[in-house]
């Protein structure tokens, strides 16, 4: 049997945060149906790049890139959770984007500094560097400076 498609307010309502305009109901059943003959067109493509990157393969895969594991991003998400029961999937979706977009900066930031040191491989020290231009941690100087900076506190007092 297959899958149903998606409801027309379910398509309304994501094809709601494109535009500050009401969608009429025709155009959001219209949506239905072009959104599922998108998956017609998607998926075998994807299909066939995921069995040329892996014949053994038996789960449809995104061959453009690797992204971080929803199952486990799940988990990670309901073991932080206080004040609610549980974590829908567009949250894990979202939470999916903004780690990865973290995680480009951050690697962004450390590129930049190894760069900075003529060097092809990103090393701890430049992963130091790159949390502390982003205000997430110390530099190796920063705590050899604090430590200087309490002694002569301790010495002075």
């Amino acid at each position: 049997m297959p899958a149903k498609p998606y409801a027309p307010s379910h398509i309304g309502s994501v094809a709601s945060t494109f535009t500050s305009m009401r969608i009429a109901g025709a155009v959001k059943d219209n949506l239905v149906t072009l959104v599922c003959e998108e998956l017609d067109r998607l998926v075998p493509s994807m299909e066939a790049a995921t069995l040329d990157n892996d014949a053994e393969r038996k789960t449809l895969d995104d061959a453009q890139r690797t992204r971080l594991n929803y199952n486990r991003t799940r988990e990670l998400m309901i073991d932080r959770i206080e004040h609610v029961e549980s974590v829908g999937s567009a949250a894990v979706q979202g939470g999916i984007e903004h780690l990865e977009k973290f995680l480009a900066r951050i690697i962004r930031h450390c590129e930049e500094a190894a760069t900075r040191d003529r060097v092809s491989t990103i090393k701890p020290r430049h992963l130091e560097i790159a949390l502390h231009s982003m205000g997430k941690g110390n530099s190796p100087d920063a705590d050899d400076e604090e430590q200087h900076e309490e002694q002569g506190i301790e010495e002075q007092g």
